[in-house]
């Protein structure tokens, strides 16, 4: 069917999000590339030690936005509009 086509298209893409007492970790992979913020917490919030996703011109506007919300659904749906993008 045309949507499991789809769904095997855009397998390679991904947002892995890892929180942990010490910070977090938002990895986006889309296809072979992958990007990374690493955030540390501090006094007053956190701090990047990675990537600055918002910097990554590969990845879409809707993508960022999506990233930015922190919302699964925006993301996800993002995500499936990658491969038509880049």
């Amino acid at each position: 069917t045309p949507y499991l086509l789809k769904e095997k298209e855009t397998m390679d893409n991904k947002v892995i999000i890892e929180i942990t007492p010490t910070g977090w970790t938002k990895k986006v992979v889309i296809g072979e590339k992958e990007y990374t913020e690493n955030w540390k917490l501090t006094y007053l919030g956190g701090e990047n030690k990675g990537d600055s996703l918002e910097e990554v011109e590969e990845l879409t506007e809707e993508l960022w936005e999506a990233l930015n919300s922190d919302d699964p659904y925006e993301i996800a749906r993002a995500l499936g509009k990658e491969n038509s993008n880049g």
